[in-house]
């Protein structure tokens, strides 16, 4: 089980806890911070299917803490605050073992709108690259889910968060500051936990996978993201934009950004340092054997004088043959805004090289 703690420990753990909690209290204004004066046990979600990859079961992920986002595709609190912040955190420990980020799609309203295929093409939307999961029902007809019920949510967005013992040490309905609590996770981070159990992780492959038990590795390892690379296409790239039209504003010369590609075989995570074409980072399909790739992405920005919604199209090819690899894509950004002014149409075309690991 997770929990392997003394009386002394648990004790001091929850001394450590409550003192933490009266601080972070003060600094998000709120007597309701979310962190927990007496930690639980944290209750194992129940998944129907997963999309990005099983994360497997909560049990498995002894000595990690585990980030937990409750959210509902047409929930405006999550996409204004809970969905970017989750993002954020993703980005901020991509490749740390010792962080797992969840996202479980707890549908309590509006059921025949929130189906399993309008959330797949919300997460490939968004993005979202970490796994996501859509909560399960006790039994056909019930319209509140099991995860949903166990950790007590009061709604969506809520982000719960869980220590390396196993034990929910954050529950927290709605928005909050952010920077008292990411703290807290870095105390979290550096507090001892358990021997990591090796996780049960399928590759992730941008497809939803029925949830249930999974036949064991002969020689079970812990794998992290960029563990699960490809050497070969994977790492540094220096990309160039060229527009080819333009009819917002004057015409700008050829850019270039520095990117991070994580390449698998049916899927390329794109990551930037600052933002391209309106995005910080770009999912893209990927069939591996032809070496194209193609996203459709949709975006709201807010800008001075009002919000506009960015749509992407994009198609481009990898030639993994070539050394070091290149990749060569066209695109069209149509962004349209509350007010005329902010309407843009942009078509161009890109290529870029890897330029290191």
């Amino acid at each position: 089980m997770r929990m392997r703690e003394s009386s002394s420990n648990r004790i001091v753990r929850t001394v450590a806890a409550v003192l933490f909690a009266l601080a972070l209290a003060c600094a998000c204004g709120s007597a309701q911070c979310g962190v927990l004066a007496q930690p639980t046990p944290a209750p194992e979600w129940k998944v129907a299917e997963w999309i990005n990859g099983d994360p497997g079961k909560l049990d498995d992920l002894d000595g990690r803490v585990v980030i937990v986002e409750f959210f509902q595709l047409w929930c405006p609190g999550c996409d204004r605050f809970s969905i970017p912040l989750i993002q954020r955190w993703h980005d901020k420990y991509w490749g740390n073992d010792n962080v797992v980020i969840v996202s479980i799609h707890t549908v309590f309203e509006g059921h025949d709108v929130q189906t399993p295929d309008r959330l797949r093409e919300f997460v490939r939307e968004k993005g979202m690259l970490h796994p996501v999961g859509i909560d399960a029902y006790e039994k056909p007809g019930d319209k509140i889910p099991v995860t949903m019920t166990r950790y007590d949510t009061q709604g969506t967005p809520q982000i719960a968060i869980i220590d390396k013992q196993g034990l929910l040490v954050f529950n927290h309905f709605g928005s909050f500051d952010p920077v008292p609590v990411e703290f807290f996770l870095e105390r979290l981070l550096k507090e001892e936990g358990p021997k990591k159990k090796p996780r049960k992780t399928t590759r992730p492959t941008g497809r939803s996978q029925s949830a249930g038990p999974k036949p064991e590795a002969k020689k079970p390892r812990t794998p992290s993201r960029r563990a699960e690379k490809n050497p070969d296409l994977s790492g540094s790239y220096q990309i160039t934009l060229e527009q080819t039209l333009k009819n917002c504003g004057p015409k700008i010369p050829p850019v270039t950004v520095p990117a991070t590609l994580s390449v698998y075989d049916d899927r390329i995570d794109a990551r930037f340092e600052g933002e391209y074409l309106g995005f910080r980072r770009i999912s893209l399909q990927y069939q591996k054997a032809s070496g194209e790739f193609s996203t459709t992405m949709k975006q709201r920005v807010r800008e001075r004088g009002g919000g506009s919604t960015i749509d992407l199209q994009l198609t481009g090819r990898l030639n993994a043959s070539n050394d070091p690899p290149q990749l060569q894509y066209e695109f069209r950004l149509d962004k349209k805004g509350d007010s005329p002014d902010l309407n843009c149409l942009v078509q161009g075309q890109g290529a870029g090289t890897r330029s290191g690991p």
